[in-house]
């Protein structure tokens, strides 16, 4: 008996689009106001856009999520045959909305620590789940190497998820705030 997937698969999809879009928007955003530029280049007024655009933070907790809900969804679908690792991604899956509800903010530098750190391991889950399910296929050898390298390019994400992590580190007592986190927000 194979398990059941479920179809809220479509639904994660478009809300994860949307809250990507948003994000993106906030960026662009912030780029016109002069994030990017040190801070004595940038007007007060500009300065105060940035400073409200830099709510968008509130945005990437849920764009995370779905995004990663969406790749260990697709994983579940693609190895739903075993349960058993369909129903550990799902309940992955309710641990994760757990971790990234909303709590009230008691310093800001631990939720964005958390909320990295939580992104780090979860990356290292998506990269390296499918490695041992691939190697139980029924295929060649060369079939399931490319399936690996595909999956494999997940890694590119945990690079730079740890790469942002390095950044926030360097710039979190920054006194240039616009200049420092441009070159964060780029590895977003």
């Amino acid at each position: 008996m194979t398990y059941q997937y479920p179809l809220y698969f479509l639904h994660v999809y478009k809300n994860q689009k949307a809250l990507i879009l948003l994000y993106t928007a906030t960026f662009f955003l912030m780029i016109h106001y002069g994030e990017g530029y040190h801070a004595w280049e940038v007007t007060p007024e500009d300065y105060s856009q940035i400073l409200k655009l830099y709510t968008n933070s509130i945005i990437y907790f849920p764009t995370a999520y779905f995004t990663k809900v969406t790749l260990l969804l697709l994983i579940g679908r693609v190895f739903a045959v075993k349960e058993q690792v369909a129903r550990s991604i799902h309940v992955f899956i309710a641990m994760l909305f757990v971790a990234y509800l909303p709590v009230q903010i008691v310093k800001k530098r631990k939720i964005f620590f958390f909320g990295l750190t939580l992104a780090i391991f979860t990356d290292f889950v998506i990269l390296l789940v499918p490695i041992p399910l691939t190697w139980s296929l029924r295929v060649s050898l060369r079939k399931k190497i490319k399936i690996i390298t595909l999956l494999g390019a997940g890694g590119i994400a945990t690079g730079m998820t740890i790469l942002r992590m390095y950044k926030a580190v360097k710039f979190i007592d920054s006194n240039d705030v616009t200049a420092d986190f441009g070159s964060l927000i780029l590895t977003t």
